[in-house]
């Protein structure tokens, strides 16, 4: 029964291809919720010194 085996170590990379690709998406939001919140409140941002 090797195509059973083929697809569980297929799903195995995928699944950890989403989940980094989960966390990498949480910490971007988390990134720009927090410039946006510096920019606010009337700091100056990473983004705007890059200007």
């Amino acid at each position: 029964m090797p195509k059973p085996d083929k697809q569980l170590s297929s799903k195995k990379p995928a699944t950890a291809l989403a989940t980094y690709i989960l966390i990498a998406f949480i910490v971007a939001v988390l990134v720009l919720f927090f410039a946006t919140r510096k920019h606010e409140s009337g700091q100056t941002t990473a983004i705007e010194q890059t200007k």
